[in-house]
């Protein structure tokens, strides 16, 4: 497991820590998150923060399939959109963006999800060359028709 893979999965976790955070605080307290009112968040709030955990947690176990979950995590969090009428917008976490308005509405687009984005595809694309063989996992050491010193 390479660094930049532990520290993808680092920031997962600490991501979902951060959700569930801001879940219990404000959703609790708004009345947002309260089971059985009509407008529930429970159902829209607690699936992403679990799959940030699930993602973070066993991509630190090293399973290929959680770093692809996390990919996803922040692919869903790259573009938000918002109108009087309705709403696709999802961020949990840490998180820099910028918001343009749009009339009565607003799009906005997640500058960290993209970052994590690209690192995770990193980690992902680094690990299938691994398996395959086409990137080996220690350095080689040099042959005895090298001499010393010479590149």
């Amino acid at each position: 497991m390479s660094t930049l893979d532990r520290l993808v999965a680092w920031i997962l976790l600490i991501n979902g820590v951060i959700g569930l955070a801001a879940f219990a605080t404000l959703g609790v307290a708004s009345g947002y998150a309260q089971p059985g009112t009509p407008t529930s968040g429970i159902a829209f709030m607690a699936p992403p923060i679990a799959l940030a955990f699930v993602a973070g947690f066993y991509s630190l176990r090293g399973r290929p399939w959680a770093r692809w979950l996390g990919l996803l995590f922040y692919l869903v969090q790259i573009v938000g959109y918002q109108s009087p009428g309705f709403t696709l917008y999802f961020q949990c976490g840490i998180s820099f963006r910028e918001t343009w308005q749009l009339g009565a509405s607003s799009l906005t687009v997640g500058y960290s999800a993209i970052g994590l984005a690209l690192l995770s595809a990193l980690v992902i694309a680094d690990e299938r060359d691994r398996s395959s063989g086409r990137v080996p996992d220690t350095p080689t050491p040099p042959t005895t028709d090298d001499p010393p010193g010479r590149a």
